[in-house]
This record gives structure tokens, C-alpha cells and sequence, in this order.
């Protein structure tokens, strides 16, 4: 039926000689230039379909794309040893194999399209017809021989030749090749990213060249041209290998998500099913049972670790709906112990039974190893705090001693008085017991005033010389200055110092101790009294703002050099003769106020002397560092 054709003229006499000599090819033909790039094509085709079926994680796409490949790889290896056959029987068999694989193509072609594309789901009926299409054919080259009727013989080696069965399989493959290639371009039209556009472009392109191939036919038919159909399709691999290197095969699928989150947690992830056997274990669970996975599933959890938890409390687990936090302690051969923070919950059918339960575990050791000396820290801290804490009120308590030494005599000048008034009016009495007039009255009033003065006078010198921590309660802060003014004025009587009161009206109440604040009082208006020797004025003045309540006080001394008002704070600092202060006043006064989240400022007056301004924050709690990003210049 297809004679066998002659050997062209320009075949050289050596290529005669080495296909022709006797009859049959030489066992070492696959090597040769004829069958080898067949062989490279073949297997290239393999690998790439075996690395795709990997990387896509045995998606829909990659099965679909694997089954295409390992058709091709199937087709160029036969087509291959068919070429290099020695003798036609070997030959005839090869072409069979070929043949076999070549009636597939079509379909597998048809069926990577539609899984690309997404198309598989609303052309599946195509799809299985497609397959049984090409299972008849298949069957027809296997089986009979009206597909391949024989073989016949090339300069480059053996080919089948075709029978009358091979026509309906031409109009099925070119068919198919048509609607997979409309398919193609109609994805890339309609395609709504770039991503997708860049994929279809390069598949539609990549198998309108595989399709070149289609070349190898015509030698079925006596037609005598080179079976070049090979280079079309390694054309084909580099094309597909570059798009699915840059694009992938498909977008990230569920599945696939599934599986790269369960794979890059940190945390181990068990699923056991209601019996406790353990279905699901992920790389971080077998890094901490210290054993690969063949050896953790299908085992009872508690045979691996009877810590995780017990038979009794999985049926618990499974009973609720609700997320089990717990911690155990567990003790590792190569990690030693380890604190596990365990969450566990059921995973239900969609009857709502249980059918598996979830377990998640974090290893918490490092965390409680800093949470450990977190704490530690924070316990030295308070420790220093509290001794710090103690210094500053020693500190305190020796410039109060300083004070009360200062001004024990004007105490005694205080109470000195008010006991010789009421030994006057008791002299009175006596004389004038029995008449009933005005004076005896009055007497009594004055030796009345005077004892409430004294006693008060008395009672602020003792509660101003005890220690003790800060007792906060709301006070006007015009009160404490009052209190203060009062224990300094025998000072200002015997210095000759005109007092000002300038006290605002309303005063907000602030939280403050009153004897430690009226301390920090009697210091700037002890320092005033000092600047001015021979006589002077002391403004005292109150005010405030939304936020804080104030108090100036003001003297018309000299004031303080530049070069000296910068350390008014330091301890033991300052510029009086020696056995007049100790430098401390100052400075345990301005840990008062801090202790208290305020602040003190002492400045130069442009009019003259030194202004002290003291601020509390109405309402704030001591202890803060008191520092108000506030506009407070008057």
C-alpha cells in the first residue's frame, strides 16, 4: 500500500553503507545522531513534568500537566529506539509503543488546557470524551493493524507507516489542537491580570510550536522528511519551564496554602481523631518529639508523649466547644525540660460531631526565661527605688532637723508671749475675781486667743519634726502657705520684712502632703529672709491654670550670680558663711516637690532678688517627673 522509498540522491555513499549493511542497524544506532536528541527531548520532558508535579504540590494543574509530559516523554523515547532498531520486527513493536503514546497526546493536551484555564468543571463531558476518544485509538495501534500497518525504512532509521484508522485520528488530533489553542487565546483576552495574561500568552505560543511536531506524519506516508519533531517540543520545554518559573502553573490554591502555613509554622501542629491516634503532624511537631513523621503517625499521642494529654481528657476536649489553654513542663533528651503552651480544640463534622481534635503547641521555655529575670529586674528595681526612696527622706529629715534648729528660737519667741498674756490675764483675774465687768471678759478672750496660738504654733513645730512617707490628701494650697508664713514670722518681724500676700481667690485643691510641703514654704522663705538682711519685701503669690496650681515667692535681695544659679541645687552647695546653712535646703526641697510629680524653678527678677516658682499638678499622682510641656511664663 505505501511503497518504500528510495534513497535520495544526496545521501552521501557512507550513510548508505552504514544504514543499509545488512539489512539492519547496528546495536550502538542510539547514539547516534539520529535517535539521540529524541532521547535528550525524552527524558528533559520528564524531568520537567516530575519537577512541576513537585513544586505545584500534586495540584489539579500539575497532575494534568505531568500526564501531558509523560505522554510526550513516552512518545520521543519510543519514537527514539524505534529509529535505532536493528531489524523491523524490533522496529514494528517500538512503533506500536510510539503510537500508543502519540493517540494520547491530544487529549492530555485538552485536558492541561482546561485545568489551566479553569475550564475543567463546565467541559468535563468534552473532557472524558476526549479520553475515551483517544482509549479507542489507543486500543486500535495496540491490538490491530489498520492503525500502523507496517514499518518501512529511512536514511536516518526505521518509521511506522499508516493504515486507513490513522485519517479519523488526523481529523482528532488537529481538532483538538485547535479548540485547546482557542481556548488559550480566548483565557488571554478575557485574562483580568497581568500575571494571567503574561501565562496564557506564553502557553499559546509555546504549543502552536510543540504543534510544528505534527511534521512527523508525513513520513507515515511514504513522504520522506526528517522527523525533526523533537526540536518544536524542546522549544515547547523552555518556553513552558521559563513561564512556570516566573508565573507558576496556578495561582496559590487552598490546599496549597495549607500545606506552605504547615510547613513554615513555628509552632508543632498535631491533629489526632477521636480514638487519639495521630493523623496530622507538621516539621516543627517532629522537631520536638526529636522523631521523623513515619514514626509519630498512625501511634497514639499518649504512647508519644503522655504529658500532651491523657484518654480521659481528649474525650473532655472533644465534648466542648471551646479552646483549651494549658502549659506543661516536659523533658526532652536533647533539649532538656521545656515549658509547652498548649491550645486544643475539636474539630467537628458538618452534623456538628466531633471528628478529630486540634493541638497546637508552643515551646514558651525562652519566654519564661525572660519573663523570669524581667521580674527579677523589676523586683531589684523596686528594691533601689525603695532605698533611694529612703535616702531622699533622710535627706529630708536632716534639712528639717537644719530648719527646726533654725527656728527654735522663734518658737520659743511664739510660745514665749502667748503664755505671758495668759499669765496677765490670770494676774487679772486674781485681782478683779469678784467684780463683774468688761475687762474680765476680754481677759478671758485674749487668754483663750492666745492659747489656741501657741498650742497651734506647738503642734505644727512637732508634726513638721517627724518623718514619714508622703500622706497625699487634697488641700488648698493657700492653707500650707499660711502654715508656713506662720512659722517663719517671728523671722520676718525680727528682719524687718514687709510681707505681701497676693493669693488667688478659688483655689484648685491639690494632692499633696501638707507638713512636707509646707517645709519646702519655710526654706524659700528662710533663703528670702537671709538675701535680705537689712530689711525688705516678701511677695508670696498664688495662681493657677487649668492643669496646675502655682505659688511665687519673690525677695528684693540681690539675687544670685549667673555663674552660681545653675548649682543652687546641688547638695551642699552655697554661697552663705559658714555655720548659716549647709546647702542642703535647696535640694531636699526640690525632691519634695518632685516626689510630689512638680516642680521647682528658681530665677533671677529683672526688678531685682529671686523668684522661686513651685508647681503641682492638680490631681496628679506623686512620683511622676512632673514635667509639663506647658507655656507657664507670667
Amino acid at each position: 500500500m505505501f511503497p518504500p522509498p528510495s534513497i535520495s540522491s544526496h545521501t552521501s555513499r557512507l550513510e548508505m553503507a552504514y544504514f543499509l549493511q545488512k539489512g539492519k542497524m547496528t546495536p550502538t544506532a542510539l547514539w547516534t545522531n539520529p535517535a539521540l536528541p529524541p532521547v535528550v527531548v525524552g527524558i528533559l520532558t520528564a524531568l520537567l513534568g516530575g519537577g512541576v508535579l513537585i513544586r505545584e504540590r500534586g495540584s489539579l494543574v500539575s497532575a494534568a500537566f505531568c500526564l501531558m509530559t509523560a505522554v510526550g516523554a513516552a512518545w520521543l523515547l519510543a519514537s527514539a529506539a524505534m529509529l535505532s532498531s536493528p531489524d523491523e520486527v524490533t522496529a514494528l513493536r517500538w512503533a506500536k509503543m510510539e503510537n500508543a503514546a502519540v493517540v494520547i497526546i491530544p487529549s492530555a493536551v485538552y485536558l492541561f488546557t482546561l485545568a489551566v484555564a479553569r475550564r475543567f468543571r463546565s467541559l468535563r463531558f468534552s473532557a472524558w470524551l476526549s479520553l475515551a476518544v483517544s482509549a479507542a485509538f489507543c486500543a486500535a495501534v495496540i491490538s490491530g493493524d489498520r492503525f500502523v500497518v507496517g514499518i518501512q525504512r529511512y536514511p536516518w532509521g526505521y518509521f511506522a507507516r499508516y493504515g486507513t484508522l490513522s485519517f479519523p485520528f488526523l481529523a482528532f488530533f488537529f481538532s483538538m489542537m485547535v479548540w485547546s489553542l482557542r481556548l488559550f487565546w480566548m483565557e488571554y483576552r478575557h485574562a483580568e491580570s497581568s500575571l494571567h495574561r503574561r501565562r496564557f500568552k506564553a502557553f499559546l505560543i509555546a504549543f502552536s510550536i510543540a504543534y510544528l511536531g505534527s511534521v512527523d506524519y508525513l513520513p507515515t506516508y511514504g513522504i520522506p522528511v526528517y522527523p525533526f519533531g523533537y526540536l518544536p517540543v524542546f522549544v515547547f520545554l523552555l518556553i513552558v519551564a521559563q513561564v512556570i518559573w516566573r508565573c507558576r502553573l496556578v495561582d496559590i490554591t487552598p490546599a496549597f496554602a495549607a500545606g506552605e502555613i504547615l510547613r513554615t509554622m513555628r509552632e508543632a501542629l498535631i491533629v489526632v481523631d477521636r480514638e487519639g491516634i495521630i493523623r496530622v503532624v507538621n516539621r516543627s511537631a517532629c522537631e520536638m518529639f526529636e522523631r521523623p513523621e513515619g514514626e509519630l503517625l498512625g501511634r497514639p499521642i499518649w504512647a508519644v508523649d503522655r504529658g500532651i494529654f491523657s484518654k480521659e481528657k481528649l474525650d473532655s476536649f472533644l465534648r466542648t466547644n471551646v479552646i483549651h489553654d494549658y502549659e506543661i513542663v516536659r523533658s526532652f533528651p536533647r533539649h532538656g525540660n521545656q515549658i509547652l503552651e498548649l491550645s486544643t480544640s475539636a474539630i467537628r463534622e458538618a452534623t456538628g460531631e466531633p471528628a478529630a481534635l486540634l493541638c497546637i503547641a508552643r515551646d514558651i521555655t525562652e519566654r519564661r526565661k525572660a519573663e523570669e529575670e524581667l521580674s527579677r529586674a523589676h523586683e531589684s528595681l523596686k528594691r533601689s527605688h525603695q532605698e533611694l526612696k529612703a535616702a531622699q527622706l533622710q535627706l529630708i529629715q536632716a534639712a528639717k532637723m537644719e530648719s527646726v534648729g533654725r527656728l527654735a528660737a522663734g518658737v520659743a519667741h511664739e510660745v514665749k508671749n502667748p503664755l505671758a498674756t495668759i499669765l496677765q490675764g490670770l494676774d487679772y483675774l486674781q485681782r478683779h475675781l469678784s467684780q463683774q465687768d468688761e475687762g474680765t471678759a476680754s481677759a478671758l478672750q485674749y487668754g483663750r486667743e492666745a492659747l489656741r496660738r501657741a498650742d497651734t504654733v506647738i503642734r505644727g513645730l512637732l508634726d513638721f519634726s517627724t518623718a514619714r512617707e508622703l500622706e497625699l490628701k487634697e488641700e488648698n494650697l493657700n492653707d500650707v502657705m499660711e502654715q508656713a508664713i506662720l512659722l517663719v514670722k517671728h523671722e520676718l518681724d525680727r528682719s524687718h520684712i514687709h510681707l505681701i500676700r497676693e493669693l488667688a481667690e478659688n483655689l484648685p485643691r491639690v494632692p499633696l502632703d501638707r507638713n512636707k510641703i509646707e517645709q519646702v514654704f519655710v526654706n524659700l522663705f528662710t533663703n528670702a529672709i537671709h538675701a535680705m538682711p537689712g530689711g525688705g519685701v516678701l511677695t508670696v503669690r498664688t495662681w493657677a491654670t487649668q492643669l496646675v496650681v502655682a505659688a511665687d515667692v519673690e525677695d528684693i535681695g540681690k539675687g544670685i550670680s549667673e555663674e552660681h544659679l545653675h548649682k543652687v541645687f546641688d547638695p551642699f552647695f552655697t554661697t552663705k558663711p559658714t555655720g548659716k546653712g549647709t546647702g542642703l535646703g535647696l535640694t531636699v526641697a526640690k525632691n519634695i516637690v518632685q516626689l510630689h510629680g512638680g516642680s521647682l524653678r528658681i530665677e533671677n527678677r529683672s526688678q531685682g532678688g529671686v523668684r522661686a516658682t513651685l508647681r503641682l499638678g492638680a490631681g496628679k499622682e506623686a512620683g511622676t517627673d512632673g514635667k509639663k510641656k506647658e507655656n507657664f511664663n507670667r
